[in-house]
This record gives structure tokens, sequence and C-alpha cells, in this order.
């Protein structure tokens, strides 16, 4: 389900997690200001996100406008964080350890 999501989609379930209590709910233009996206953008992709049951709405007022972020999508951004940490681990520190090991073996080998 995390490969379906786009970045636009990703971006709009992030400023979910902006403050640390779940309590707070957000209103499209919320989003919208903290995103800085079109509010029209954002209204069009949460309709995807409430279907894909990422988000719902406040559950205790009817005709509702306020979203909050569901477990299931809280779950996509912890895999989204770990998916970030695994590609920085093999993107920089192991190239970078890599080539720090070789230099250390190659000066200890060839020193004069």
């Amino acid at each position: 389900m995390n490969n379906s999501l786009s970045k636009v989609q990703l971006k709009i379930l992030k400023s979910f997690r902006q403050f640390p209590t779940d309590k707070i709910n957000y209103s499209a233009d919320l989003i919208a200001r903290d995103t800085k996206l079109s509010i029209y953008l954002v209204k069009e992709e949460l309709s995807v996100l409430l279907d894909s049951g990422l988000i719902d709405i406040d559950p205790f007022e009817n005709d509702s406008t306020y979203y909050r972020i569901t477990n299931q999508g809280k779950i996509i951004l912890i895999n989204e964080k770990e998916s970030f940490k695994d590609k920085l681990v093999w993107s920089i520190i192991v190239p970078l350890g890599t080539a720090v090991i070789g230099t250390v073996i190659t000066n200890l080998l060839f020193s004069n």
C-alpha cells in the first residue's frame, strides 16, 4: 500500500503527525497551509486518503470537515520512516565506511 501513495498524498499524511498528540483534528485549510499545497489539491487527495482508510472524519460531529489519522495511516508513516533510515544507511554510511576502511588498509599496505 505504501507504494501506491503519491508524494503529495504522503506529504499530506505526514502533516497529520506535526503535533505529538493524536487527538488534534485537521481541516483541509490547515493541511494546505502546513504543506504549502493548493487547497483544491489537498481536498482532492483527502478523498483518496479517506477511501483508502488512512484518515477518517471526526466521529463526534456529523458533516465534519475535520480529519484525523487512523492506525493504518500511522503504520504507513512508520514504514516510511524506517525505509528512509534504510536508504540513508545504504546510500551514505555503508559507502563511507567502505571508503574509510579501504583507505586505511591501502595506507597500511603501501606505506613507505
